[in-house]
């Protein structure tokens, strides 16, 4: 719990803050364990987040389980350089490995039967139209039910 105390948001707000502000005690978190002694079972109901049962034209539906997730960022490096007077032959374009890289990540997940996979994000650098990129920091979030077939 002390790691999660810690946790802030991209913004600098602290977890615990946040809680507090929907009236939840991070401290008493724990205590809340006590309310499950005498349950047998419980029931929890979600709207359907994606298209799954629209397309099987179902009304409800049962889960299997949670999808596991693992989330990365993955760095790709090149070189900067002006892009009108680097010839393409001789430009290290962080952003084009990065695009190489994308579709193969699709494919890893249509093959894992059930995953999924999105690349969420793609920051460059310089980060100017008139520069090769040098950076290019992409965000993978990869999820599946089965653990292993998500590792």
């Amino acid at each position: 719990m002390n790691e999660t105390r810690g946790l802030k948001d991209k913004d600098g707000v602290r977890w615990i803050d946040a809680l507090k502000e929907y009236g939840i005690d991070f401290e008493k978190v724990r205590d809340s364990g006590k309310e499950l002694k005498m349950a047998a079972a419980y029931l929890e109901l979600h709207i359907e987040q994606g298209p799954v049962l629209l397309d099987l034209d179902l009304p409800l539906g049962a889960v299997l389980g949670t999808f596991g997730v693992e989330r990365h960022a993955i760095t790709f490096r090149g070189q900067a350089a002006h892009s009108g007077s680097t010839p393409m032959n001789r430009r290290r374009d962080a952003f084009l490995a990065a695009a190489k890289m994308s579709p193969e990540i699709y494919r890893i997940a249509e093959r894992s039967n059930g995953g999924v996979c999105t690349i969420g994000s793609c920051l460059t650098k310089p980060g100017i139209g008139t520069s090769v990129v040098e950076e290019c920091r992409i965000t993978l979030d990869q999820r599946h039910l089965d653990a292993v077939a998500l590792a």
